[in-house]
């Protein structure tokens, strides 16, 4: 079953085209995080990545828009603060990869896809409305400049992980793209304390959800409390309705073998 459009992003949903998820870079991103995780990534799966992320910035001619984003229904660029999260913590992660790679071969193909990965994260842009997105992704940039300030993430990603609603154009739904983001920035920058809170958020704090989202879990899944956040996997399960998703599959294999 194929998950990826014909630039190499990562969907919600199988066969895709190009513009079916407005949150593929994010997706995409994610799950190079997870495979490095898991030790399972690849040469292949990197530069699929960072050829994705280069056509990402590519431009229209015409319009002027970004023209992996620009479709007959909208025009106008949907760089949110997911994508860009998503993005930037998978070419870290891409770039940790050739950096061990170059390790071991010393070739200037590690060199170029180093290099590669640094221009891309320097076209992220410096400003970002939320604090812990201006934080956070300028850290990942400028470590020294914005150490300091990584307590404004750090808080932004407990309290996430303690909410279980968020409030989106006045309807109340349940709140896990803001916990799977928080995964993917602990899994990428060392915040242990932050990672011990969340994860204890998570996994020992019951929050009753409501009995229709009961639906979307998955009745096969044994020794689950279904009705309390108590896995990052269940959260995922919330999140990629499919069961054959690429990023349910990762998150599976690293809470069976303790990867988290």
């Amino acid at each position: 079953m194929n998950w990826y459009d014909d630039y190499g992003g990562l969907h919600l949903h199988p066969m895709p085209k190009a513009e079916q998820s407005e949150n593929a870079p994010m997706y995409s991103g994610i799950e190079i995080v997870l495979k490095y995780r898991d030790g399972s990534l690849t040469e292949n799966d990197c530069i699929r990545f960072l050829r994705f992320c280069e056509y990402l910035y590519k431009l229209d001619e015409n319009t002027g828009k970004y023209r992996y984003f620009t479709t007959p229904i909208s025009t106008n660029p949907r760089f949110s603060h997911d994508n860009y999260t998503g993005m930037a913590c998978g070419i870290i992660n891409v770039r940790r990869f050739y950096q061990k790679l170059h390790q071991q071969r010393d070739d200037r193909e590690t060199l170029f896809y180093i290099d590669l990965a640094n221009k891309l994260l320097k076209q992220i842009p410096f400003w970002h409305r939320h604090p812990r997105d201006l934080v956070f992704l300028n850290f990942l940039k400028i470590p020294f400049l914005f150490w300091p300030f990584l307590w404004v993430p750090s808080i932004a990603m407990i309290i996430s992980c303690y909410q279980t609603y968020k409030v989106r154009n006045g309807n109340r739904i349940i709140k896990t793209d803001g916990k799977i983001l928080a995964l993917a920035r602990l899994l990428t920058v060392k915040m242990p304390i932050t990672y011990f809170i969340c994860n204890r958020l998570i996994s020992y704090l019951p929050r009753e959800l409501p009995k229709p989202e009961l639906d979307t879990v998955d009745p096969e899944l044994k020794g689950f409390n279904r009705w309390v956040w108590c896995s990052w996997f269940l959260i995922f399960v919330y999140y990629f309705k499919n069961k054959h998703h690429p990023l349910r599959y990762l998150m599976a294999k690293l809470e069976a073998s303790n990867k988290l």
